[in-house]
């Protein structure tokens, strides 16, 4: 089973703390039936806040957190919006990377050469390359 994250990633530093939102779409079968969308928001390496499409709601993991997501969970259209993210972008663009890359891969190619002939007192020395195509 194959775990792919597509992820794209956005930070803000400043005042000497660091801020940072990061999207991320999930999913381990070929079809993508089970696609999750999750939104994090974290606060020095720390998620406070975040949407996962298959709750369908903001989840708070800190006391600001809490509260946050209290707020964000108002606004029905935000929640429609991200949960729409999961067809609109994450399905999207896995598709194209699924054609675009996972579909062309190919097998490494293995060489084993005899580098140095083994002799009584000492065995033969054998190298082994492989060429990856990307």
């Amino acid at each position: 089973m194959n775990m792919i994250a597509c992820v794209f990633f956005y930070c803000f530093p400043a005042n000497g703390y660091y801020n940072y939102h990061w999207p991320q779409c999930i999913y381990s079968s070929s079809d993508f039936s089970d696609m999750v969308f999750l939104d994090g928001y974290y606060f020095n390496k720390y998620l406070y806040v975040q949407f996962n499409s298959t709750v369908g709601e903001f989840v708070g993991f800190t006391e600001v957190g809490v509260r946050t997501a209290e707020n964000l969970n108002k606004d029905t259209a935000l929640l429609q919006q991200l949960k729409a993210e999961v067809e609109r972008v994450c399905k999207h663009n896995a598709v194209l990377y699924k054609t675009a890359i996972h579909d062309k891969a190919v097998a490494p190619q293995v060489k084993l050469s005899l580098v140095k002939q083994g002799d009584s007192r000492h065995p033969s020395l054998l190298m082994c390359s492989r060429n990856f195509s990307f």
